[in-house]
């Protein structure tokens, strides 16, 4: 996974996949609607439309690890290893509506830093930022940054409370107003070891609690990138279980606190050798991938037909 995730196993080749789009086309499709949208209601049964890739000035050749819409899908944080970075580093690109394009992305100079900084993970208010770096002992750890508007910038980021460990922790999605956090954990320099861990809190200023392995999810590869939606009912993932290279997975259950189903394959999100979803809209029906298709990371997004 080239730098963000240093060195991963090598990939194999899965007939079974589905032909990769035009990496180099943007496919003619309605951007999504708000998260707030009553029209964003989708069939959950029914499988994503079509990837669509952000044009210019969002896509470079440079690599674009993660990426997270504000509430309106009017802002859009990203991480990349663009020109100008030190390292990975947080960037905010904004548009005026939903079919107006994107500005040129700017530094987030308060939530980067020389070292990895990627994993962008907003709240719906767009007051907290959850951000995944290793600018603390040289792990990688989840930090949280505050601000007191939309407007005004944000605060220095800190270990988030209650999940810094030994380990490595990363790629982190909270659900339940803020108070469960799915999230990454293991030791890079061994992939084989990242699984998925839950951590709960009584609210958003707690430090979270003893977090937990989710065995249902977790397998003997690399599982990772956990994306649930805020019922906390419906879950997406990375994992290289099946032939070696990084697919997308899913696994739902009928109500919080009892185990997740057996996951299985998501085809229309696998289309190249290391797919990974980065975020999902509350409902599920949007979800955004990074995937090297092109042979850098890039990010797509995709839509549940209603």
């Amino acid at each position: 996974m080239l730098v963000y995730l240093a060195a991963c196993a090598s990939y194999a080749n899965d007939g079974d996949r589905p032909a990769p789009v035009d990496a180099g086309a943007e496919i003619a499709a309605p951007p999504p609607p708000p998260d707030d949208a009553a029209s964003n209601a989708c069939d959950p049964s029914k499988p994503f439309g079509p990837l669509v890739f952000f044009p210019a000035p969002i896509r470079a050749p440079s690599n674009e690890w993660a990426g997270a819409f504000s509430h309106d899908r009017l802002t859009l944080w990203f991480c990349s290893d663009r020109p100008g970075s030190t390292a990975t580093d947080i960037y905010v690109s904004q548009r005026t509506g939903l079919d107006a394009p994107w500005s040129d992305p700017r530094l987030e100079t308060a939530l980067s830093s020389p070292a990895i900084d990627c994993g962008p993970r907003p709240s719906a208010d767009g007051l907290t930022m959850y951000l995944d770096t290793n600018r603390g002992d040289g792990g990688r750890d989840i930090y949280v940054a505050r601000r007191a508007s939309t407007q005004a910038e944000w605060d220095t980021p800190v270990p988030l409370a209650g999940l810094d460990t030994a380990d490595d922790e990363l790629a982190v999605t909270l659900f339940g107003g803020g108070t469960v956090a799915f999230f990454t954990r293991g030791m890079i320099a061994d992939l084989s070891t990242l699984d998925l861990w839950t951590a709960s809190r009584a609210d958003t200023s707690s430090p979270f609690g003893t977090a937990v392995r989710v065995h249902t999810l977790s397998s003997p590869a690399t599982d990772m990138y956990p994306m649930v939606t805020e019922d906390g009912l419906r879950l997406l993932f990375t994992s290289n279980r099946d032939a070696g290279s990084y697919a997308v997975w899913t696994a739902t259950r009928p109500s919080p606190g009892v185990d997740w189903s057996v996951p299985v394959l998501v085809p229309e999100l696998t289309v190249a050798q290391d797919d990974r979803p980065v975020w999902m809209s509350p409902d599920g029906c949007t979800i955004m991938i990074a995937t090297n298709q092109s042979g850098s990371m890039d990010l797509a997004y995709a839509t549940r037909p209603r």
